[in-house]
């Protein structure tokens, strides 16, 4: 950040440093906290690379690589009594979750106080130029931040964006009052702690690309790809892209020659043609098949089925109409993705409580009973 006065931090990256800077953050009653991550950008898996805790004062640096007990950090981050005020926590708290099994309490979380204010620049360094005309001169983002020793520029842009949280807390809180919506986002904030990590399966975004056949190849090779990776620590698609991997699924080399000649690969991968036609040939012997006997579906469940969702999705829009009028979130009170999952047969009930309050008052007003969405 191209801020106008310079942070004061501290870099914590010896153990015995740890206590004191730990007895000094438990006493306070609210901190600005962020995370500075590795996710398959630079090398393989997940790493915690920086936490930055600012205190009102001072931005303590603390270097997970150069600690050896970060426990009482995590202890700090799970104490409920102290807020901790963030950005957009579903990342961080994902990693903080695989890596230390850490659930952060006690959350303000700008990214949601902005969206449910109805802002549409939710990024932080958006946000920050909005509210205090600064303009983000250096952004490290994809930066590495494995690398040792970490730059002063680095340190410096982590520290600042741990200082501005603070300042967004008094800001956004007016505003959440101002507006009513601090109801609506504590119940958001609470429901921040129960983030843990779970990876979707990475055949789920080509399934429906795939054949049986096809996707059971794409596996056999995403899983040699991920154990090259991980041997190699590099990330995966340093191996090859995923648009690559797709390609080799539905046009798999049958042999190692083809392998070798196959254009995009890198002489490292071709010379390990033999694991990945083993994978290949894996992945046809496993290959689902789909019986010649299938029963057919029934079409007049098929048709049944059919109308109900239809009903639910119109149903679902007319309310989303009027609730546009009303509320300048509707966007965020009845998501696109909500109503795909309602329409096909999810209950209203997956949706949060101050969410579903307002539908069910709107549906009211336009006298449509919600009965048959609703789970009892």
């Amino acid at each position: 950040m191209n801020i106008a006065k310079k942070i004061d931090y501290q870099l914590v990256d010896n153990d015995s440093e740890v206590d004191a800077v730990y007895q000094s953050l438990r006493s306070k009653e609210i901190l600005g906290c962020d995370l500075e991550a590795e996710w398959n950008l630079h090398r393989y898996g997940l790493h915690l690379c920086l936490i930055q805790i600012f205190d009102g004062r001072i931005c303590y640096l603390i270097d997970p690589q150069k600690i050896s007990n970060l426990e009482p950090f995590k202890e700090l981050l799970e104490n409920a009594k102290i807020q901790k005020v963030w950005h957009a926590t579903a990342a961080d708290f994902q990693l903080l979750d695989y890596v230390l099994e850490c659930h952060p309490k006690n959350i303000f979380d700008i990214e949601k106080a902005a969206l449910l204010l109805g802002e549409e620049k939710l990024s932080l360094s958006n946000i920050i130029t909005t509210e205090f005309g600064v303009v983000d001169t250096l952004n490290f983002q994809r930066a590495n931040w494995n690398l040792r020793p970490i730059s002063k520029d680095m340190l410096n842009y982590a520290a600042a964006d741990a200082w501005y949280l603070l300042q967004l807390k008094q800001i956004y809180t007016e505003k959440l009052l101002h507006r009513d919506r601090m109801k609506w986002f504590i119940e958001e904030c609470k429901l921040l702690e129960d983030t843990r990590y779970a990876p979707s399966p990475p055949e789920l975004k080509v399934k429906s690309i795939l054949t049986p056949q096809e996707l059971s190849i794409f596996k056999s090779l995403h899983k040699i790809r991920e154990q090259m990776a991980k041997n190699s620590d590099m990330p995966p698609f340093y191996i090859f892209s995923n648009q690559k991997l797709l390609e080799l699924s539905k046009n798999p080399p049958k042999s190692i020659e083809e392998w070798r000649k196959h254009n995009g690969l890198s002489k490292k991968v071709k010379k390990e043609g033999d694991k990945f036609i083993e994978a290949i040939n894996e992945g046809l012997s496993s290959a689902i098949k789909l019986p010649t006997d299938k029963v057919k579906i029934n079409e007049l469940d098929k048709k049944r089925d059919k109308q109900k969702y239809f009903e639910r999705k119109d149903t679902l829009f007319i309310i989303k109409e009027e609730l546009k009028k009303q509320y300048d979130i509707a966007s965020v009170i009845l998501s696109s993705r909500n109503i795909k999952k309602i329409s096909s047969g999810a209950s209203l009930n997956i949706i949060t409580k101050w969410k579903l309050e307002l539908i069910k008052k709107v549906a009211n007003e336009l006298k449509i009973n919600l009965k048959f969405l609703i789970d009892e």
